[in-house]
């Protein structure tokens, strides 16, 4: 019998499945709102033909950027997720379930490809869910802090306008914050702190205590590389981004096309359609315009910076699936049990996930 204070297994279950069915219409409806804002303020027909000269070369090459970068965040989160039975994964071994991650969150609503991948993992290497999932929490708050310090940096180089300057100092702000939070070792006990004062019952507390157990003293010294690689990453998006610029015809420094995939990345962030259909392209249009690019020229390179960085980690997503010899919805069910399991870690008298890692 639950507590009632907190619920049964079912109602938590019928709870979660509401939250879902709420963010995917969300996510229906802002990507819905994007499409119709883009339609009626942009000349489809003239963005039509950016689309029609683009250059094939250079975006055949960008894809192969593409997966470029998904070695380097594959190797990111080597540094970061929790040791095996036998020892560390090794990075190559972890592009299977980070392609099928990607695949999921691409396909699903609320990046639950994230727990795709970390259900493999637990499957895969015995390594427990909390610890797995709180170093993808981990993964994402570094990747974040990064994201924001180059944006703010670049936007102040950039003479960007004001707008974009402000969002960025305050991204900035908060990923030096967190990144030194992190590495200063202040983390864990701040977050243990948090997690007592929402309770873990509620959602922030179990988020709060993934991250624990994914951010132990043992992750310390794994942030500042975690740190630089995502550095490395967010460099090659600039570049893939201008690569797509360049190949629709547009000249655009590298630093403007990484400001703009900044731009893009944390508008992504909201609920939108499967594969940010939409909100994307959007994003992409207004963070183009900040700098002088006609509309539909941005529209244009929105489209094809979209498909660029989705159909190469699609395409890997699809080959690792069919390397696990499971189906695509039997990862998904498995991902959704492993992450009720995982909900029951965080009961008022379940032995604590912090305690170790």
């Amino acid at each position: 019998m639950g507590d009632p204070e907190h619920g049964t297994p079912d109602s938590r279950v019928r709870m979660r499945h509401a939250r879902t069915v709420a963010v995917r219409l969300v996510g229906l409806l802002l990507s819905l709102i994007a499409v119709l804002v883009l339609v009626n303020s942009v000349d489809l027909a003239e963005t039509a033909r950016y689309l029609g000269s683009a250059d094939a070369r250079l975006l055949v090459a960008a894809g192969a950027v593409v997966f470029g970068q998904l070695a380097v965040v594959t190797l990111r989160w080597s540094f970061l997720l929790p040791s095996a039975a036998r020892g560390r994964v090794g990075w190559a071994a972890l592009l299977r379930p980070v392609s099928l991650g990607y695949l999921g969150n691409f396909l699903l609503p609320a990046r639950l490809g994230e727990l795709i991948r970390a259900a493999y993992i637990n499957r895969r290497w015995r390594i427990p869910m909390a610890p797995t999932i709180g170093s993808v929490i981990l993964e994402r708050v570094l990747d974040t802090a990064v994201l924001g310090v180059v944006a703010f940096g670049l936007a102040i180089l950039l003479g960007a306008p004001g707008w974009v300057i402000q969002v960025a100092a305050v991204a900035a702000a908060a990923g030096l914050a967190i990144v030194g939070v992190l590495a200063g070792g202040v983390g864990i006990p701040l977050a243990r702190w948090l997690e007592g004062r929402v309770g873990r019952a509620q959602a922030v507390g179990r988020v709060l205590g993934s991250f624990l157990a994914g951010a132990g003293p043992s992750r310390r010294g794994a942030v500042v590389p975690a740190a630089l690689l995502s550095a490395v990453s967010w460099t090659m998006e600039g570049i893939v981004y201008w690569m797509a610029a360049t190949a629709v015809g547009l000249d655009i420094p590298v630093g403007v096309a990484l400001l703009v995939a900044a731009i893009t990345v944390l508008a992504t962030a909201i609920p939108a359609a499967p594969a940010y259909v939409g909100t994307f392209e959007l994003a992409v249009t207004v963070g183009a315009g900040a700098f002088g690019v006609p509309p539909a020229a941005a529209l244009a390179w929105g489209v094809v910076a979209h498909a660029i960085t989705v159909l190469p980690l699609m395409l890997a997503g699809v080959v690792a699936l069919g390397t696990t010899g499971a189906r695509f919805g039997e990862l998904v069910e498995e991902a959704r049990s492993a992450q009720e399991d995982a909900d029951g870690l965080a009961s008022p008298g379940a032995t604590s996930w912090t305690d170790g890692t």
